[in-house]
């Protein structure tokens, strides 16, 4: 069952200083605005954010496959994050991500992913709509 909106934003998470600092870093120089012209280099800078996630956790990295028309999942029995080629999205990534970090629970997932993405990318987060336990485009 997935949380709702107050569920996910109600009980602040704690970010260690290193990954937040991390995650701006990598915004500021693997998310440019170049980057961002191009699907493909998105999908290469998400998969950098995740290794830099992980490595930051003292974790191995997981495969990561992007496929078209893909229902982002993580697998657990591959540990392989699977992401949509051709609908990049930080939220989303993060999301999968934390599922390889902290196991199968929605609520802990939708709470890291969310808030995370709330704190580095205040801007891109005012400009969303929630739609159930999502964040989307209007």
């Amino acid at each position: 069952m997935y949380p709702s909106k107050n569920e996910i934003l109600d009980h602040p998470i704690h970010f260690p200083e290193e990954l937040i600092n991390m995650v701006l870093e990598w915004k500021k120089t693997c998310y440019t605005k170049d980057v961002r012209s191009s699907i493909e280099k998105k999908n290469t800078a998400l998969a950098r954010l995740v290794a830099a996630i992980t490595t930051s956790f003292h974790r191995k990295n997981p495969s990561i496959v992007f496929t078209p028309d893909c229902n982002p999942h993580y697998n657990t029995t591959e540990h392989c994050i699977y992401l949509s080629s051709t609908n990049p999205s930080i939220i989303t990534t993060l999301h999968e991500t934390a599922h390889y970090l902290f196991g199968p629970s929605e609520h802990t997932a939708c709470r890291w992913s969310v808030q995370l993405f709330k704190l580095c990318f205040p801007d891109a987060y005012k400009k969303l709509v929630w739609n159930r336990h999502m964040l989307k485009h209007p």
